[in-house]
């Protein structure tokens, strides 16, 4: 089969995650667009006229559909300049210099923003995700990844004991923390510490979402064993969810349990037929078998999928695959 690269496959994790199961053929079921802000800081005496500019600079740069960068830079710069304790100017002005690939500058607004509110866990957060995503910095991203861990829990402590019956989603997200850095210690391929992550994970949310994360980990670090027993979890408690079929159909593969894997193959596809990377996983078992013909077949649909699904680098792949045939 196919190699992967390792970042698609953290990507992959990540999507996945956040898919609840893909519960029928006509219904299936997206990860939402946007993560809730992990916290919302709000200085009850901001300066007026920093509101001001700071609502402003949010209209162009996060609410229009072709965003402003620049211009919105120059609000949020006035609105720090009107009251340099507004943290949500410098933490704006941050994704605005991040879209624009300034990635020092959006750097040191986050810096800033967290020398001002020391316990701003989504600056932490968000200084994270550019250290890893941008800079390829899995070092530093752990190390603001932790302390926002340790700042959430500490603060989700404090407010179990204030208000006991409030929602987990009150809690500032621990669980997708504890995800996030899971997946930079997995591209650093420290498993162990991956699987810690995930174990915290699955005690936050238990579940089938949650084991199939960890079963993803088991299968980069090769604990084949565990990484099936989880999407067997996960597939007992949503026995129509088309990643763990399709996931564990992977790992009988790769232990060379053919007839198992293609049984998954087909139940991944009876719950999700747009599903095209199930489609082409099984083409490449098939010619990994010497079912050219079904392989052909597979792999020629799993291009007509991705083609109308504008994944055009996917789809470049797999025509050049059944060229080979």
């Amino acid at each position: 089969m196919l190699a992967t690269t390792k970042r698609s496959i953290i990507m992959f994790l990540i999507v996945s995650y956040g898919v609840v199961g893909c519960v029928s053929s006509n219904q299936v079921r997206q990860p939402e667009l946007e993560e809730p802000k992990i916290v919302e800081i709000v200085e009850p005496s901001i300066n007026p006229q920093s509101l001001e500019y700071l609502y402003q600079a949010d209209n162009l740069a996060q609410f229009t559909k072709d965003p402003q960068y620049d211009r919105a830079i120059d609000l949020y710069s006035k609105a720090i300049e009107a009251d340099p304790k507004n943290v949500q100017a410098y933490e704006g002005r941050a994704d605005s210099y991040e879209s624009l690939k300034h990635y020092d500058k959006a750097i040191a607004d986050l810096t800033q923003s967290i020398a001002v509110e020391p316990q701003n866990v989504s600056a932490y957060k968000n200084r994270a995700s550019i250290y890893y995503y941008h800079l390829d910095e899995g070092d530093r991203a752990i190390a603001d990844l932790t302390e926002a861990i340790n700042l959430a829990t500490k603060e989700k402590s404090e407010s179990r004991k204030r208000s006991p019956n409030l929602p987990d989603y009150k809690y500032y997200f621990v669980h997708l923390l504890y995800k996030f850095r899971a997946n930079v210690f997995l591209e650093l391929e420290q498993f162990d510490r991956a699987i810690d992550d995930a174990n915290q994970l699955i005690t936050l949310r238990p579940e089938a979402v949650s084991y199939h994360f960890r079963a993803g980990i088991y299968q980069e670090a090769k604990q084949y064993e565990n990484a099936i027993a989880d999407e067997n979890q996960a597939i007992a408690m949503l026995p129509n969810y088309a990643h763990a079929h399709r996931r564990r159909a992977e790992i009988y593969g790769e232990l060379k349990q053919y007839e198992q894997a293609i049984a998954d193959y087909d139940n991944s596809l009876a719950v999700y037929p747009e599903y095209a990377y199930a489609y082409k996983n099984r083409g490449e078992l098939y010619q990994e078998l010497g079912n050219t013909s079904q392989a052909k077949q597979d792999l020629a649909q799993a291009a007509n999928l991705f083609e109308e699904q504008e994944n055009t680098e996917e789809y470049q792949m797999v025509k050049q695959q059944l060229q080979q045939l």
